[in-house]
């Protein structure tokens, strides 16, 4: 093959090198154009310039693509009078169209090739001083990546609600929970006290007293045991529901309620097992230790769930 000099690349196909460039922040511009208007453009953001946007414009009728070869660069456009942000790896490539106002961020290190094509006129490029000033709220690294935290972002922000229906349905049931639990403790507690061992064991002349007692309690235990394991699996089908920072452990109310809620279930064994003749210091160890580690385990489980994606 022929080499192809400069000047004849120029003079006789209407191709030449133009104006390569670097911006006041560091960034370099390798640039290829054609007599058509179309431009080939190597834009390069020397490691440790840090990052900058460029300004925004747009184009009456190319195209222009954008292809990222190193680092990764923030992509704006605006359609709808609504800015949109992306953020793109290597490998990965846009086009804009023609009208749309669009910008780009180019990050410490990144480096890209952007061709403008098709039909075009001239220089075919306007200004979009309106979109450059609100790329430029956004001047470090650290906000614009915050900004392309999602794939397609609104400039209002579209936000999801932290609240959803889901979440409001097993929040109402966690509330409900130590209602029904104290109501059934306390039920308990009136029985017990308005029974007498005449009443009992003319009921159950089969049983003793404290046979019927020590059962009666057994089952509460195990039927309030049951509502702090569906209390628990409200909260465990709510955590994914909800993107936020977890809540001290102390300082969070559904933590607490299930505290008490377990306490009163425990109590409950405490007594079943005392009545059953369990000595007394015996049966306080026993049933501690155990609130301790249903307690504990449950805390543990909850909290290393993993929480939904934050809404930006």
């Amino acid at each position: 093959m022929r080499p192809i000099e400069p000047q004849e690349a120029k003079d006789v196909h209407k191709v030449w090198t133009a104006h390569h460039e670097m911006s006041p922040g560091g960034e370099l511009r390798f640039r290829l154009s054609s007599a058509d208007g179309t431009r080939y453009i190597r834009t390069v953001r020397p490691a440790g310039s840090g990052g900058e946007w460029q300004d925004a414009h747009y184009h009456r009728s190319v195209l222009e693509t954008y292809i990222v070869q190193a680092g990764w660069i923030a992509f704006v456009e605006e359609t709808d009078g609504q800015p949109r942000a992306r953020r793109l790896e290597p490998g990965e490539i846009v086009t804009t169209q023609p009208g749309v106002h669009h910008n780009v961020y180019m990050a410490d290190g990144a480096v890209i090739h952007t061709v403008k094509h098709g039909i075009a006129d001239g220089e075919d490029k306007e200004p979009a001083p309106s979109l450059t000033q609100w790329c430029k709220q956004f001047s470090t690294e650290l906000m614009v990546v915050g900004l392309t935290a999602k794939p397609i972002q609104n400039l209002q922000a579209t936000r999801k609600p932290i609240y959803d229906e889901a979440y409001r349905h097993f929040d109402s049931l966690i509330w409900q929970m130590p209602g029904w639990s104290t109501a059934i403790f306390l039920g308990t507690a009136a029985v017990l006290g308005q029974a007498s061992v005449q009443n009992l064991q003319s009921l159950l002349p089969a049983f003793t007293t404290s046979s019927l007692t020590t059962g009666f309690l057994f089952v509460i235990f195990a039927f309030m045991l049951g509502l702090t394991q569906a209390l628990y699996r409200f909260r465990v089908h709510q955590a994914p529901l909800k993107s936020y920072s977890r809540t001290p452990l102390l300082a969070s109310a559904s933590t607490q309620l299930q505290l008490f809620v377990t306490a009163q279930a425990f109590v409950v064994l405490y007594l079943a097992i005392s009545s059953a003749g369990t000595p007394l210091i015996g049966a306080f160890i026993g049933c501690l230790t155990g609130y301790i580690a249903l307690a504990s385990y449950r805390e543990w489980a909850l909290r290393n769930l993993p929480l939904a994606p934050r809404a930006a």
